[in-house]
């Protein structure tokens, strides 16, 4: 729900960078489609180039620090 807090922290470790940096795009867009409904997702992560290769799109729901 849009009341939902989900924390990911170093997902996609253990795997190749290719393999982990899509699945972690997946499943961020996965829940950016929900718009509204979409819950709050804090993620840690090493994969700078989610953010460098601009993998999620831009908008409000969308925030880095």
């Amino acid at each position: 729900t849009a009341q939902s807090l989900v924390l990911i922290d170093e997902f996609g470790k253990g795997t190749n960078t290719v393999d982990g940096l899509a699945l972690l795009a997946a499943v961020l867009r996965h829940w950016l489609a929900r718009g509204p409904t979409c819950p709050h997702i804090f993620v840690a992560t090493n994969f700078l180039s989610l953010v460098q290769l601009q993998l999620l799109p831009q908008g409000p729901l969308v925030q880095y620090l």
